[in-house]
Protein backbone atom coordinates (compact mmCIF):
# COMPACT_ATOMS: atom_id res chain seq x y z
CA UNK A 1 0.00 0.00 0.00
CA UNK A 2 1.29 3.38 -0.81
CA UNK A 3 0.98 5.71 1.79
CA UNK A 4 0.57 9.51 1.44
CA UNK A 5 4.26 10.58 2.65
CA UNK A 6 5.45 7.74 -0.42
CA UNK A 7 3.23 9.21 -2.40
CA UNK A 8 4.60 12.99 -1.70
CA UNK A 9 8.11 11.75 -2.23
CA UNK A 10 8.37 10.26 -5.20
CA UNK A 11 5.77 12.66 -7.36
CA UNK A 12 8.50 15.31 -5.51
CA UNK A 13 11.15 13.59 -7.20
CA UNK A 14 9.13 13.06 -10.24
CA UNK A 15 8.39 16.58 -10.90
CA UNK A 16 11.90 18.02 -9.98
CA UNK A 17 13.47 15.23 -12.55
CA UNK A 18 11.13 16.77 -15.15
CA UNK A 19 12.22 19.99 -14.31
CA UNK A 20 16.24 18.89 -14.80
CA UNK A 21 15.27 17.53 -18.31
CA UNK A 22 13.54 20.35 -19.38
CA UNK A 23 17.01 22.57 -18.58
CA UNK A 24 19.05 19.88 -20.54
CA UNK A 25 21.38 22.01 -23.01
CA UNK A 26 20.47 25.62 -21.50
CA UNK A 27 22.81 28.21 -21.77
CA UNK A 28 23.59 31.43 -20.58
CA UNK A 29 22.22 33.45 -23.42
CA UNK A 30 19.44 31.03 -23.28
CA UNK A 31 18.82 31.21 -19.35
CA UNK A 32 18.77 35.10 -19.19
CA UNK A 33 16.84 35.74 -22.11
CA UNK A 34 13.81 37.80 -21.73
CA UNK A 35 14.89 39.38 -18.83
CA UNK A 36 13.71 42.19 -17.49
CA UNK A 37 14.38 44.93 -14.54
CA UNK A 38 10.95 46.40 -14.70
CA UNK A 39 9.27 43.04 -14.30
CA UNK A 40 5.98 43.32 -12.54
CA UNK A 41 6.94 42.71 -9.28
CA UNK A 42 4.29 40.58 -7.13
CA UNK A 43 3.69 39.33 -3.09
CA UNK A 44 4.95 35.55 -4.31
CA UNK A 45 7.58 36.58 -7.73
CA UNK A 46 10.67 36.53 -5.29
CA UNK A 47 12.96 35.98 -8.64
CA UNK A 48 10.88 36.11 -11.53
CA UNK A 49 12.00 38.26 -14.49
CA UNK A 50 10.96 37.03 -17.53
CA UNK A 51 13.45 34.86 -17.97
CA UNK A 52 14.09 31.44 -17.06
CA UNK A 53 17.07 32.10 -14.87
CA UNK A 54 14.53 34.07 -13.29
CA UNK A 55 11.97 31.08 -12.72
CA UNK A 56 14.99 29.26 -11.39
CA UNK A 57 15.73 31.55 -8.35
CA UNK A 58 12.32 32.02 -7.65
CA UNK A 59 11.91 28.20 -7.33
CA UNK A 60 15.03 27.64 -5.17
CA UNK A 61 13.59 30.11 -3.28
CA UNK A 62 10.32 28.62 -2.69
CA UNK A 63 11.84 25.34 -2.03
CA UNK A 64 14.09 26.77 1.07
CA UNK A 65 11.57 28.61 2.02
CA UNK A 66 9.20 25.46 2.63
CA UNK A 67 11.74 23.44 3.55
CA UNK A 68 12.58 25.46 6.47
CA UNK A 69 8.82 26.87 7.20
CA UNK A 70 7.27 23.14 7.38
CA UNK A 71 10.56 22.13 9.75
CA UNK A 72 10.55 25.24 12.11
CA UNK A 73 7.34 26.19 11.51
CA UNK A 74 9.00 29.74 10.84
CA UNK A 75 8.56 30.51 6.76
CA UNK A 76 11.99 32.65 6.39
CA UNK A 77 10.83 36.07 3.98
CA UNK A 78 11.96 34.61 0.85
CA UNK A 79 13.59 37.76 -0.17
CA UNK A 80 16.33 36.76 2.04
CA UNK A 81 16.99 33.57 -0.02
CA UNK A 82 17.51 34.75 -3.50
CA UNK A 83 21.27 33.85 -4.21
CA UNK A 84 24.15 35.55 -5.11
CA UNK A 85 24.68 36.13 -8.57
CA UNK A 86 26.97 33.62 -10.58
CA UNK A 87 26.66 31.56 -14.16
CA UNK A 88 24.33 29.27 -14.73
CA UNK A 89 26.03 26.08 -13.40
CA UNK A 90 26.37 27.87 -10.32
CA UNK A 91 22.81 28.63 -9.87
CA UNK A 92 21.92 25.13 -11.23
CA UNK A 93 23.67 23.73 -8.07
CA UNK A 94 22.27 26.04 -5.98
CA UNK A 95 19.17 25.16 -7.48
CA UNK A 96 19.60 21.56 -6.49
CA UNK A 97 21.02 22.01 -3.06
CA UNK A 98 17.36 23.68 -2.48
CA UNK A 99 15.40 20.50 -3.94
CA UNK A 100 18.11 18.75 -1.33
CA UNK A 101 17.03 20.47 1.20
CA UNK A 102 13.42 20.05 0.37
CA UNK A 103 13.45 16.39 -0.08
CA UNK A 104 15.31 16.19 3.43
CA UNK A 105 12.88 17.96 5.02
CA UNK A 106 10.01 15.68 3.62
CA UNK A 107 11.84 12.42 4.33
CA UNK A 108 12.60 13.39 7.77
CA UNK A 109 8.94 14.08 8.89
CA UNK A 110 6.69 10.85 9.78
CA UNK A 111 2.98 10.07 8.02
CA UNK A 112 1.77 11.81 11.13
CA UNK A 113 3.63 14.45 10.71
CA UNK A 114 1.91 15.34 7.56
CA UNK A 115 -1.32 16.38 9.02
CA UNK A 116 0.12 19.43 10.92
CA UNK A 117 -1.21 22.75 10.00
CA UNK A 118 1.57 25.46 9.51
CA UNK A 119 0.76 29.15 8.55
CA UNK A 120 2.43 29.79 5.38
CA UNK A 121 2.43 33.89 4.57
CA UNK A 122 -1.41 33.65 5.86
CA UNK A 123 -2.28 30.63 4.18
CA UNK A 124 -3.09 27.83 7.09
CA UNK A 125 -2.66 24.49 5.07
CA UNK A 126 -1.15 21.22 6.14
CA UNK A 127 2.50 19.77 5.69
CA UNK A 128 0.75 17.56 2.99
CA UNK A 129 -0.65 20.37 1.87
CA UNK A 130 2.09 22.67 1.36
CA UNK A 131 4.65 19.54 -0.56
CA UNK A 132 1.42 19.01 -2.66
CA UNK A 133 1.68 22.62 -3.47
CA UNK A 134 5.37 22.48 -3.91
CA UNK A 135 4.98 19.59 -6.95
CA UNK A 136 2.32 21.11 -8.40
CA UNK A 137 4.77 24.28 -8.48
CA UNK A 138 7.76 22.70 -9.79
CA UNK A 139 5.30 21.18 -12.99
CA UNK A 140 3.44 24.77 -13.43
CA UNK A 141 7.29 26.56 -13.94
CA UNK A 142 8.57 23.50 -16.00
CA UNK A 143 5.74 24.42 -18.22
CA UNK A 144 7.12 27.34 -18.64
CA UNK A 145 10.27 26.99 -19.14
CA UNK A 146 9.34 24.56 -21.89
CA UNK A 147 7.46 27.07 -23.16
CA UNK A 148 10.46 29.67 -23.19
CA UNK A 149 12.80 27.04 -24.77
CA UNK A 150 10.63 26.47 -28.05
CA UNK A 151 9.64 29.98 -28.80
CA UNK A 152 13.87 30.32 -28.43
CA UNK A 153 13.80 27.47 -31.56
CA UNK A 154 14.93 24.37 -28.67
CA UNK A 155 13.09 21.80 -30.11
CA UNK A 156 11.69 19.53 -26.94
CA UNK A 157 12.57 15.92 -26.70
CA UNK A 158 10.27 13.28 -27.34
Amino acid sequence: MITLHRHLKKRTRSAYRRLQASLEGLTEEGATHGARPDWHRYRHGTGLDGSIRGILVHLGVWKRAAARGVCTGAFPDAETLVPAPGDLPALLAWLDAGHAELARTLDDLGEDDLERVVDWEGYAMTAAEAFAHLIEHDQYHTGQVNLLRQQMGHALPE
